[in-house]
């Protein structure tokens, strides 16, 4: 480095240790900030989200230990928790429903904001510079601000995997140790299943540092653990492994040795969904994790608790164990932005500033898998078509009715037809065939994806939007009459 840049570098520094506190209020700001803004938007549930609604707001207790219908695996930490909410408000009022079903993956996402910003501070020694890039990169990534705002665990897995960072990092690197950090590794799988990952490589390198520390907290692990089997996990493979498997191998989510770029793809799929800043980005991150791992500059502790998760999550993949996509690795981020941060050789400012840019431009327009099933006013849909409908009137519903199922709850089923297959760009013919043999009257469609008013046209129908107070992006309730 010459004198040049030497002065540059100390500019930078000066200026951060004169703004530190600003900057970083600003960026905690923005991220509650978006994250409240999405929150209290609080738009209509969609699919996958309404599956899981479903079976918190429809089933008992008991019933959400076991495994979860619709197609649903989620830990019971979660639902019991979401249900004991939905309990306490009891509310009529669908919005308010949907809001405090919200609650803990949006409370989790703030959260993990906080927990983040302590370790990078425990891991990077107070390096200030180091501190606001991960943090800002961390606050600002589009799947965490998403995640946050959607009825799933994986804001919950990432809080989670996130405090589980620091407990190892503190007894595994800072040597210090209190009894209830075991507690905690104990119990955390029953509220994340991604935590196992962690867990695992913290046990790893706890056993070679030390053996006592070892046997207390593999102890309470394995207590746990084989009660957490016995209850819950043993029912939610024997009723939903195969499918879980089926679905995700057809939604190309299992590593495979044979098409290598899917792992950068999935890695890029949490900072963007276009494909090509996605494959750059997963590159950057596998470049660094890889570098971290080969660097004579950290412990091999460190290499173990921050490495061994992706590791064991990639082998989990390629043998069909757990899917590696988007949401489901939501959990990995802050080992992939810990990474990032810490790579300091040649070229790093710039891999950092094409991180940033991405990230820019992606938190504009980012949806995760942004798919026709996706995009959802179902809650809106079901409230106008209650103060509309007519006693000669029916509701048309498709296979993949989840969305409108939720919203209808109490609601006569004697005035609804379900089509047995959904109705996807794939199946367009074959719904438009399904409706024209209806008889005559006057309907509802509520279907699965944009193509309610294509389907109903190719049928020989007039259909009509339905009159929302606003115009919805894409079409997914028409009403028509059968003549």
């Amino acid at each position: 480095m010459n004198k040049k840049e030497t002065n540059m570098e100390e500019n930078k520094i000066g200026f951060i240790d004169k703004y530190y506190k600003i900057i970083l209020i600003l960026i905690f700001l923005a991220g509650i900030l978006i994250r409240s803004y999405l929150y209290i938007c609080n738009q209509s549930l969609w699919l996958d989200e309404a599956s899981l609604a479903i079976n918190v707001v429809n089933e008992p207790y008991k019933n959400l230990f076991e495994g979860l219908k619709l197609l649903q695996a989620c830990p019971p930490g979660f639902t019991v928790f979401a249900k004991f909410l939905i309990d306490i408000v009891h509310t009529q009022n669908l919005y308010i429903r949907d809001l405090i079903l919200r609650f803990i993956p949006f409370s989790s996402g703030i959260l993990s904001i906080f927990a983040f910003f302590y370790l990078v501070k425990l891991v990077f020694n107070h390096n200030k510079k180091a501190v606001l890039t991960a943090t800002t990169f961390f606050t600002l990534t589009p799947a965490a601000i998403i995640y946050s705002v959607q009825f799933k665990q994986y804001s919950l897995e990432l809080f989670i995997a996130t405090i589980l960072l620091i407990i190892f990092y503190k007894m595994l690197i800072l040597n210090k140790n209190k009894k209830y950090y075991s507690v905690i590794i104990a119990i955390a799988p029953w509220f994340s299943y991604s935590s196992f990952f962690i867990i695992f490589a913290g046990l790893i390198a706890l056993f070679f540092l030390n053996k006592k520390k070892f046997l207390f907290t593999f102890f309470l692990f394995i207590i746990s653990s084989l009660a957490y089997y016995f209850i819950s996990l043993k029912s939610v493979f024997e009723l939903n492994y195969s499918g879980m498997d089926a679905y995700w191998s057809m939604a190309y989510s299992f590593l495979e040795i044979s098409h290598p770029t899917r792992l950068f793809y999935r890695i890029g799929d949490l900072f963007t969904m276009y494909k090509i800043p996605a494959l750059i980005t997963g590159i950057i991150c596998s470049f660094t994790l890889l570098y971290y791992l080969v660097s004579k500059e950290h412990k091999y502790l460190e290499k173990i608790i921050f490495v061994l998760p992706v590791i064991f999550t990639i082998f989990a993949s390629i043998f069909h164990k757990y899917p590696f996509c988007c949401r489901l690795i939501l959990f990995l981020l802050p080992l992939l932005i810990l990474t990032i941060t810490d790579y300091k050789i040649k070229g790093a400012v710039v891999l950092k500033t094409v991180i940033a840019l991405i990230i820019a431009v992606s938190m504009i327009s980012y949806k995760p898998d942004a798919k026709e099933y996706c995009y959802a006013y179902g809650r809106y849909s079901v409230e106008y078509v209650k103060q509309h409908i007519k006693q000669n009137e029916t509701i048309i519903l498709d296979d993949m009715r989840a969305e409108y199922v939720l919203y209808l709850k109490n609601y006569n089923k004697d005035n609804i037809v379900v089509l047995p297959i959904s109705c996807l760009f794939i199946n367009i013919e074959k719904c438009s065939a399904l409706v024209k043999a209806l008889p005559r009257g006057h309907y509802y469609f509520l279907s699965s994806s944009y193509y309610a008013k294509e389907i109903a046209e190719e049928a020989g129908l007039k259909p009509i939007e339905l009159d929302l107070g606003f115009k919805p992006k894409k079409c997914k309730a028409v009403y028509f009459e059968k003549n």
